[in-house]
């Protein structure tokens, strides 16, 4: 496969960091979300290691928890109160209606591009940003 050229390396990753919704594509899904790209003709690792060598990398997103303030908390514990009063039918359609259940939610793994090169601040600024957290429940 050939070498992809630095411009459209530097438009890639561009196009990468300017979205949130594209931290979250797949290197390799790259070429056919993006065809403005023109990448079509580079595999996977070209595309790869087109990225590290601009100090971007694919990492597990970071579990970002549930709010803890006063009103989350009371919000939490009323539907605890009301799920108490719920007769047994009515609690299993509850637990098994669970989103983490039936589709990996918060249990499976989420990756994310991210900066993996460069200034230290810089990186952890990256990771913890909003959009490169997956919230758990």
């Amino acid at each position: 496969m050939p070498r992809i050229p630095d411009q459209e390396v530097r438009q890639m990753v561009t196009w990468l960091l300017s979205d949130p919704a594209n931290r979250r594509v797949k290197l390799s899904n790259i070429p056919s979300v993006a065809p403005e790209l023109e990448l079509r003709n580079h595999g996977k690792t070209a595309i790869q290691k087109a990225s590290i060598s601009q100090g971007c990398g694919c990492r597990t997103s970071k579990k970002n928890t549930f709010s803890i303030s006063y009103a989350h908390r009371q919000m939490r514990l009323g539907f605890v109160r009301w799920g108490r009063t719920w007769n047994r039918e009515r609690l299993y359609q509850q637990v098994y209606s669970d989103e983490v259940w039936t589709h990996g939610g918060a249990i499976g793994r989420n990756f994310v591009t991210v900066l993996v090169e460069g200034d230290k601040q810089d990186i952890l600024l990256d990771r913890y940003r909003p959009e490169c957290l997956t919230r758990s429940h």
